[in-house]
């Protein structure tokens, strides 16, 4: 199979509002961690990540273009991308 030809790339952008939740299945709202109260802080944030899928739908890879102010917002959306897959066609646009 050739790799290029089987890759759909897509882009994606993420906007959060802060104490929105988003807890469907395995996917969480992330939480900044105040070092002074220990206390979770929901933060609005926003960042890009481009994927690319496979002819199966299957992620090929993930990355994120537009950093979120906080790490942890990233690693959530990448990962969000990864338990949504496979991804079926028909979603495609």
């Amino acid at each position: 199979m050739n790799l290029s030809r089987s890759i759909r790339r897509t882009h994606a952008t993420a906007d959060t509002s802060a104490g929105q939740r988003a807890d469907q299945g395995e996917v969480g709202y992330p939480c900044v961690k105040d070092t002074a109260t220990a206390r979770c802080d929901y933060k609005a944030a926003h960042l890009v990540s481009s994927f690319g899928l496979l002819a199966d739908g299957r992620v090929a890879y993930v990355t994120v273009t537009k950093s979120a102010p906080w790490q942890i917002y990233d690693d959530y959306a990448v990962n969000a991308v990864h338990l949504a897959s496979p991804f079926r066609q028909s979603n495609w646009s």
